[in-house]
């Protein structure tokens, strides 16, 4: 069996949205959204194709949803309220999505010459967890910048799947991280998802660190037995919300990630949306505010997309029961057709004054049902 660590990354993203005033036939920017207006008075979206020429106006929603097309210079008050029908148009879905969506450039990934590329998606929708049967042998080891002090116990749970509790039960198990940070080592099986959660502790030295969810971490991305990575504490996320303009407690959850394509690369000009369990798109102008970047230097001035890093921040997440809620994520990006396409789409739990941090990677085979279309 082989010998590995478990890789923990806290990394960061911010969105901003606009809308485009409808009613002219000029030429437009490849990848830009605009509202237009259908014959039943019922607001729709064009987006603007390679050849500089606004497409049809979609027009397939249903009655109960609208938006503002007010102007580029403020976003768009979206109507995010569902129509009354049980089932949603996924036109009408899409055309919400999209006129949240802003002018996406054509995506691009950095190669190893230091150039650009589209990213690869070839396996979007084709692939899956597996389990080759091989047994791995993993550590989990922190780095607080100094040993920790004391003992905590990390769950892990190869379902990927975190209850409401917490509570470890069925096949999570726990391992106990010793003062300088480490577990012993424990057997996984390699190709699999595996979520893990931690609980918040204060360091004798006085640091409290943020307890910690991760989803969708792959255990064949486990690496050198001393690779060591930080996790934030309270300071560093306070210093974050204070440059968003915002106050950080303990009753705060912050969702962070990365858009990455079937390379493992990272995706720049990508926009991350996020929905309610109940599959409502949340409004821009409420939380979580999306930021694009690292934690350390995402800000709301960052832009609309994410940065050649790729990272992303879910600023101030209000989960419905802090408890934990599931919310879904969804990243889009122009990949040269000059019309935003859905890149990917993971739901996970978000707990209260937790930070959260999710892989987006291509969507999966077992990617939820309700992604939009």
């Amino acid at each position: 069996m082989h010998r590995f660590t478990f890789l923990v990354l806290a990394l960061a993203v911010a969105s901003l949205i606009t809308a485009c005033s409808s009613g002219d036939n000029r030429a437009c920017t490849p990848g830009t959204n605009r509202a237009c207006m259908c014959a039943t008075g019922v607001s729709g979206t064009q987006s603007c194709n390679a050849a500089s020429a606004w497409g049809a106006c979609g027009c397939d929603m249903l009655d109960a949803g609208s938006f503002d097309a007010g102007g580029n210079d403020a976003g768009s008050a979206i109507d995010m309220s569902l129509p009354d029908a049980a089932a949603v148009d996924s036109s009408w879905m899409r055309a919400q999505v999209l006129a949240t969506i802003p002018a996406l450039g054509v995506a691009t990934v950095g190669t190893g010459g230091g150039g650009i590329a589209v990213p690869d998606y070839a396996c979007r929708g084709a692939w899956d967890q597996t389990d080759d049967g091989d047994d791995a042998e993993g550590i989990f080891n922190f780095d607080y910048g100094g040993a920790i002090n004391t003992t905590v116990d990390i769950k892990f749970f190869p379902a990927n799947a975190i209850p409401y509790d917490r509570v470890c039960t069925g096949d999570c198990f726990t391992r106990q991280a010793t003062e300088s940070g480490s577990t012993s080592t424990f057997p996984i099986r390699t190709n699999r998802f595996m979520a893990w959660a931690s609980p918040q502790w204060t360091a004798e030295w006085g640091s409290v660190y943020v307890p910690t969810a991760t989803y969708f971490v792959r255990s064949e991305q486990f690496i050198p037995y001393n690779y060591r990575t930080t996790v934030p504490d309270v300071a560093e996320m306070q210093d974050l919300y204070s440059r968003s303009g915002m106050t950080y407690d303990a009753n705060v959850s912050t969702l962070t990630g990365s858009v990455q394509d079937c390379d493992g690369l990272f995706v720049r000009n990508a926009a991350v949306r996020v929905f309610e369990e109940a599959g409502t798109l949340r409004n821009h102008l409420s939380a979580p505010y999306l930021l694009y970047g690292s934690l350390s230097t995402a800000t709301q001035s960052n832009g609309p997309v994410t940065r050649e890093d790729g990272h992303f921040v879910g600023v101030n997440a209000q989960p419905l029961d802090a408890r934990g809620s599931l919310m879904r994520l969804e990243a889009w990006a122009n990949l040269g057709s000059g019309s935003p396409e859905l890149l990917a789409c993971e739901r996970v739990r978000v707990f209260g004054g937790t930070l959260i941090d999710v892989p987006l990677r291509p969507r999966r085979i077992g990617s939820p049902s309700d992604c939009t279309p």
